[in-house]
């Protein structure tokens, strides 16, 4: 019996053994599996949250995109964000991830996402004007929109995460900053030299002084870094250019704390076009602490600013902004046209060569630019005439505007023997058009239609006065049946002695309502004994052959260093011939008191003006044509001046050696990434001039009759190149009657010291000016003589490949004179009122260079010379009050900074940022904007009801 019981328990024993087992076994089984869903479901979780966050990415840059392309965006435009976006990773398998919200009251309903704002009255986004609290942008003013963002990913388990941004779209006028660049930034004054407001670059800023002081008064960053060691261009700061370098540490009143050579963010020596040092620890601290962080580079979160058009979401280049656009781009890149001046203008003024048929209809470089108006362009071969017989070929003479009185363009006043003489100095025949091409402006109206008042500003005349009036006395014509055609009884020179401003301006300016001037009265017209005055209207006594072209002598771009030319020879490609535009008249013109269609122009605190002359513009014929990213029109024309062969160090006199060596890249910065190796472009050098029988270029002169084969000659120290704007004229008179050689084409603003423009939103009405060319500024603008500015206050710009300033006392004549002695090309205190926007010669490394070099050769020439001169300033102040921009590498007016032998004398400079400016509605018309979108804060939503 004992047996069998001890046989049960042990039955009963190994039973609940078993049972036991069974449950460690079923427990742990169910914990694996608890865990495995309980990791499954973490998993999940993790790839909602990662989808979540996927879509807010591409919430936050569809928003930001869109933002680039309008600064003020409607409530149509987000709607259409939350409904077409989508992450780019999960496009593949949109069933993968929905994005759907579960949340009670949601405010977009369903849409997992979703962009709420508040609404302005017309229930669009309202975007205010505060200033900017944190960041690096912070103490701006900028025009503000906050947007709640919100993104819900549900996958197919049913995990769900939403997620919360906060962001703030900033539009940041770019003149709120005393200095900006695009590119690196250089100081290195010899006096002392101090500019109030923000200073900015997107590249490298290279801080240095060479004597004085330099005082930066406001906030100083760098998108890159902060050099002390050397100048851009290698120089070491060591010797020269060590001195007193003081930053703020409170923006507007200081104290100041000098930056000393070893404080740079970057350890040196570096050059231009790439730093070979390491970043420099400490200046994190001495950014945050003794400067209380009004000085910062890359590494303490500063990062590059740009204007609209050059953001990913548009695609274009900041050069852009002043560039005529391409055919059909209003199809295919409708934002990039918007940002254009081109199309922001209220007054576009056009010119180009003649179409492949010779004339200017609808085929011509303007009429197929988009946004243009109907109506072909006037031909300006027919607004020249001169009483002899005309030339077949050409056409007929406008009657309506030789009806309304106005002066002849310039025509031919050669001898009749059809070959060049030094006598006449003339290289067209006579009776023919020294200028030809097609001219087109347009209007803009409140509803952004473009219509034609090309005749109606021609008509108020295109013609100035006389800046040359010495008393040559008038000798017999040599053809009586051409009135006007004398014999220059000074040859081909010209006057003795320095012509000042002062007796020109006694002459009778025979267009005193023009707009713009194409020519102006020759020095020794036949109409006049005392050589200056011209007859009055109507004028059918008066014949082109007493006009000539406006052309001035810029040394800076004709001379490849800084030295002379035996006997005062000028070289084709400093002759700048220009266009004049007077801007009181234009002022006149858009209140109403001269024309008619100036006040149906459009305004927007203001008045803003687009030109181009892309006369003589040649077609890129480079290897592979021009870069895509440079075609400018059909034609693979640019508006580029097309010769980059000007550095070439192994040259004492920079003669062409057929080689792209630094600093030569003029397009550098537009074929970044479209051009795998930079080329060198010298399309633009091989001189050559409109035929006026058809008006293309000619480029074998020796088939021009009469022949100008003595008119040229090949550079003295460039014997052995090729044919290169560096060639001289033989006779530095026939540069002022004739046709420019190369593309070399300029605006210059005369009479500018008062603009009256009517009231515009409460405000006197801005004016912004702004050119594809270069553009020189003559006399006093904006303001009065020695440093004076207006009582009535006028946001004005101007804004070109180039900007030069001219004194008060500033003489074309005088630079063809003496191009190279600046003391007879004496300036007077002048005052300028206005921000600036223009280009830069690409800086390059000083060594090894042949021939003298100064030490600051091969830098863009510093902040301090971004405003060219070509003036003695000897004695002589410039008052400026404004804003300097400077967005891109010049596309022109490409002559490297050189200084102080033949350019220029430096003045005393007055530059001050224009505080005004600080308020919005006081800056330009058309001010570009640095846009960015910045983000206040970021969470995970848990709640249902959230």
């Amino acid at each position: 019996m004992k047996k069998h019981r001890e046989q049960g328990m042990a039955l009963i024993t190994a039973l609940l053994v078993m049972l036991l087992i069974s449950s460690m076994i079923i427990a742990l089984a169910w914990t694996v599996m608890t865990d495995q869903r309980l990791a499954g479901n973490n998993s999940d979780r993790q790839k909602a949250f990662y989808a979540a966050e996927a879509g807010m990415e591409s919430l936050t840059a569809a928003l930001a995109a869109d933002f680039n392309i309008s600064p003020v965006l409607s409530s149509m435009d987000i709607n259409n964000i939350m409904t077409t976006t989508l992450p780019s990773d999960m496009t593949a398998s949109p069933n993968y991830i929905t994005y759907i919200s579960h949340a009670a009251n949601a405010p977009c309903g369903t849409n997992g996402y979703c962009i709420t704002f508040t609404p302005d009255q017309n229930g669009n986004p309202l975007a205010t004007t505060h200033t900017i609290l944190t960041g690096q942008n912070a103490g701006l003013v900028g025009l503000l929109t906050p947007y709640t963002l919100q993104v819900t990913a549900v996958t197919p388990q049913g995990s769900e995460v939403k997620l919360q941004r906060v962001v703030q779209t900033a539009a940041i006028p770019i003149f709120q900053f005393g200095i900006f660049s695009q590119t690196d930034l250089d100081f290195f004054a010899g006096p002392d030299f101090s500019f109030g407001g923000r200073v900015h670059t997107n590249g490298n800023l290279w801080l240095a002084e060479n004597g004085g002081t330099l005082t930066l008064a406001d906030k100083v960053t760098a998108a890159g870094e902060i050099i002390r060691s050397n100048l851009e261009n290698g120089t070491s700061t060591g010797s020269s250019y060590n001195t007193t370098v003081s930053i703020t540490t409170n923006p507007g009143s200081g104290p100041f704390v000098p930056l000393t050579t070893g404080q740079g963010s970057e350890t040196g020596p570096n050059v231009i076009n790439g730093l070979s040092g390491t970043y420099w620890n400490p200046f994190t601290a001495l950014s945050t602490s003794t400067y209380n962080g009004n000085i910062g580079v890359k590494e303490t979160g500063i990062a590059p600013l740009n204007v609209a058009i050059a953001t990913p979401s548009i695609g274009g280049q900041a050069i852009d902004l002043i560039r005529m656009p391409i055919p059909g781009e209003d199809t295919t890149n409708s934002a990039k046209l918007g940002e254009r001046y081109y199309s922001l203008a209220s007054l576009r003024i056009m010119l180009s060569d003649y179409d492949s048929f010779g004339g200017c209809g609808t085929t011509s470089d303007i009429m197929t630019m988009p946004k243009i108006s109907t109506g072909n362009p006037v031909d300006l071969a027919s607004l020249a005439w001169d009483g002899g017989p005309r030339p077949g070929g050409l056409p007929a003479v406008a009657a309506w505007y030789q009806g309304a009185g106005g002066y002849s363009l310039p025509t031919s006043a050669a001898g009749s023997a059809a070959v060049y003489t030094a006598t006449d100095g003339y290289w067209i025949q006579p009776h023919y058009p020294i200028m030809t091409g097609c001219i087109k402006i347009d209007y803009q109206n409140a509803g952004n239609a473009w219509v034609d008042v090309t005749q109606e500003i021609l008509k108020l005349g295109l013609t100035g006065r006389n800046i040359n009036p010495q008393g040559i006395a008038v000798l017999p014509p040599l053809r009586p049946t051409l009135p006007g055609a004398e014999q220059k009884a000074s040859g081909p020179t010209i006057n003795a002695g320095v012509v000042t401003v002062q007796s020109a301006n006694g002459c009778v300016d025979p267009s005193p309502n023009a707009v713009i001037r194409l020519a102006r009265v020759r020095d020794n017209p036949s109409f006049s004994p005392v050589l200056c005055v011209v007859t009055n209207p109507p004028n059918t006594t008066t014949y082109g052959s007493d006009f000539w072209p406006n052309a001035l002598y810029d040394t800076r771009e004709g001379l490849a260093r800084d030295n002379t030319l035996a006997g005062n020879q000028i070289v084709l490609g400093g002759v700048m011939n220009y266009v004049e535009l007077d801007v009181n008249n234009l002022a006149r013109w858009f209140s109403g008191a001269i024309g008619a269609s100036g006040p149906n122009a459009i305004k927007i605190s203001g008045y803003t003006v687009y030109f181009s002359d892309r006369r003589g513009d040649r077609t890129d014929t480079t290897a592979g044509g021009p870069p895509t990213s440079m075609v400018g029109s059909a034609s693979g024309k640019t508006g580029a001046f097309g010769f980059e062969d000007f550095i070439d160090p192994a040259s004492a006199y920079a003669c062409p050696n057929g080689t792209l060596d630094q600093g030569e890249d003029m397009e550098g910065d537009y074929t970044a990434g479209v051009d795998a190796t930079p080329v060198l472009r010298t399309y633009g050098g091989t001189p050559a001039f409109p035929n006026p029988t058809v008006g293309v270029p000619i480029t074998n002169l020796a088939a021009l009759t009469p022949l100008p084969t003595l008119a040229i000659n090949k550079n003295p120290f460039c014997l052995t190149s090729p044919a290169y704007p560096g060639n001289v004229y033989n006779n530095v008179q026939d540069a002022r009657e004739n046709p420019p050689m190369v593309f070399r084409r300029a605006l210059k603003l005369v009479n500018g010291s008062t603009i009256n423009a009517g009231i515009c939103d409460t405000v006197q009405c801005g004016l912004t000016i702004a050119a594809e060319n270069p553009v020189y500024v003559q006399g006093d603008y904006n303001a009065q003589a020695n440093g004076v500015l207006n009582t009535t206050y006028v946001g004005a710009s101007v804004i070109g490949d180039a900007i030069t300033l001219l004194s008060d006392n500033f003489n074309d004549v005088n630079s063809f004179a003496f191009p190279y002695s600046t003391g007879s090309r004496q300036a007077v205190t002048t005052t300028y009122r206005m921000a600036v926007i223009g280009g830069k010669g690409v800086p390059f490394a000083i060594a090894p260079i042949t021939g003298t070099a100064a030490q600051d050769y091969g830098t863009d020439g510093g902040a301090h010379n971004f405003l060219r001169y070509l003036e003695s300033w000897s004695g002589a102040s410039i008052y400026y009050t404004g804003s300097i921009v400077s967005l891109y590498y010049n596309h022109q007016a490409v002559g490297i900074y050189k200084c102080c032998n033949t350019v220029y004398g430096a003045p005393t400079r007055h530059y001050v940022f224009d505080t005004q400016f600080l308020t919005p509605s006081n800056l330009p018309p058309q001010t570009p904007e640095l846009r960015s979108l910045n983000t206040i804060s970021m969470t995970q939503l848990d709640l249902s009801t959230q």
